[in-house]
């Protein structure tokens, strides 16, 4: 017979675990006691997690969950954005939000939602003037920027695309 330091029962060896550092080769706490400790443990440890997970924004002062944050900053993705478009465009992102409703949340061009993309939609702006056009997703900007914002090639390319539209060319 052994007693448990824990529930402090008398009990025989059989409901202690093996431990070779223990006296007489067996856990000083029994296995119920240690299961509970262990639950106990697990529980701690995850309520521990959940307050590691949270982080305070340094520029809008809220907590948010760590998933809300990149591992380089000290922000969240909505205030570093903000920061961005602030920096580029000279807007804030009550303004960026406000295109994008306007906008139904689609690209102006392709008309995809905002949602089938993993990034939201850029800015699309005349890099000569700097003026904001709309919000594009990322293929209808980069086609854009690939031909300098010219009319022309975008003409003369889809004079090309419709030479090969009854072809067995696909």
């Amino acid at each position: 017979m052994k007693k448990c330091c824990d529930c402090k029962f008398e009990l025989s060896f059989d409901n202690f675990s093996k431990n070779k550092n223990g006296k007489f080769g067996y856990s000083s706490v029994c296995k119920k006691c240690f299961s509970i400790r262990s639950f106990e443990y697990r529980q701690r440890k995850k309520e521990e997690r959940k307050v590691l997970n949270d982080i305070l924004c340094t520029r809008c002062n809220i907590i948010k969950p760590k998933s809300e944050f990149s591992p380089n900053l000290l922000c969240c993705f909505k205030c570093n954005k903000n920061t961005l478009i602030k920096y580029k465009f000279n807007i804030n992102i009550e303004d960026y939000e406000q295109m994008l409703k306007s906008q139904n949340n689609s690209c102006a061009i392709c008309f995809r939602n905002e949602s089938e993309f993993t990034k939201g939609l850029a800015i699309d702006h005349c890099h000569i003037t700097g003026n904001i056009r709309k919000l594009l997703c990322m293929n209808c900007n980069t086609l854009i920027g690939q031909c300098n914002d010219n009319i022309d090639i975008l003409k003369q390319s889809i004079v090309y695309l419709e030479s090969f539209k009854n072809s067995e060319y696909k």
